[in-house]
């Protein structure tokens, strides 16, 4: 996002549609990030990619990538 205005804008977006949300600045440059819990899967991810992009595109930004974070073993 380019101001912090957006990024707030963004993370209260993403949070009515079940993610978490976080903001991070640095050096005048923000960062919103997203995390929802799921099962990783292409389509799914693919999925929520356009999700983001579409909701952040007004922003004049896109979803950039993703990760994945306590990632639980198969039983």
């Amino acid at each position: 996002a380019s101001t912090q205005h957006d990024a707030e804008a963004i993370a209260r977006i993403g949070e009515q549609r079940g993610y978490s949300a976080q903001i991070a600045e640095d050096d005048g440059s923000w960062t919103v990030y997203l995390a929802v819990t799921m099962l990783a899967s292409h389509d799914g991810v693919v999925s929520r990619q356009r999700e983001i992009s579409s909701f952040v595109s007004p922003f004049g930004t896109q979803c950039e990538s993703w990760g994945t974070f306590g990632n639980v073993e198969s039983p």
